[in-house]
């Protein structure tokens, strides 16, 4: 089995000593996949932050180790209504084979007040990695290697793209010259 990353959503970065956010999308609009937004993003507030992204790992790790995602709903507003609303369970409620260890941080990930998830991507990167070392002596190494693995990728892909899109940004300030994507019409 391979495992692809195929969306993040949407993104919004700060570039270092502003205070105002480059953001792709509008404030006040949710906008996402339903199963692994935060609460915040599925309240449509305006401070979502890098925490977001965090709990939306959280929200994958979850569902890899339990095989469903942390809310589940019959339609997207439903889901997002117990996003909003309820705390997602714990890990090793769902699924008691998921090491203790593993099990901490993803539900630190999906904590539902933000001031108590991780407080960077490097924080929860460690806090796997440890996870995992700690595990390996239990006999469950294969799995929460993996797991370590997929999440450092899907960490450091997070970050790539969120560099990337500032990048072409700042270029475009810059240079006030907007490159139009390949195969886009130049308005001829």
């Amino acid at each position: 089995m391979n495992a692809k990353i195929l969306d993040f959503g949407m993104s919004k970065i700060q570039p270092p000593g502003t205070t105002i956010p480059l953001s792709l999308t509008r404030s006040g609009v949710a906008v996402g996949t339903p199963l692994y937004m935060s609460p915040e993003q599925a309240s449509a507030r305006s401070d979502v932050d890098a925490k977001s992204d965090l709990y939306s790992v959280g929200a994958i790790l979850f569902e890899c180790l339990t095989g469903r995602p942390p809310h589940v709903g019959e339609t997207s507003d439903a889901v997002i209504h117990l996003i909003r609303t309820r705390r997602a369970p714990r890990v090793r409620d769902v699924s008691s084979r998921v090491a203790k260890d593993v099990a901490a941080v993803v539900d630190k990930a999906l904590s539902f007040e933000r001031a108590e998830r991780f407080a960077s991507a490097t924080e929860m990167r460690a806090a796997l990695a440890a996870a995992s070392l700690e595990t390996r002596g239990r006999g469950r190494a294969r799995r929460t290697l993996w797991l370590a693995g997929a999440s450092a990728i899907a960490i450091g892909a997070m970050l790539a793209v969120a560099a990337a899109t500032f990048l072409r940004g700042a270029n475009r300030a810059a240079t006030g010259v907007e490159v139009a994507p390949k195969g886009a019409s130049r308005g001829r």
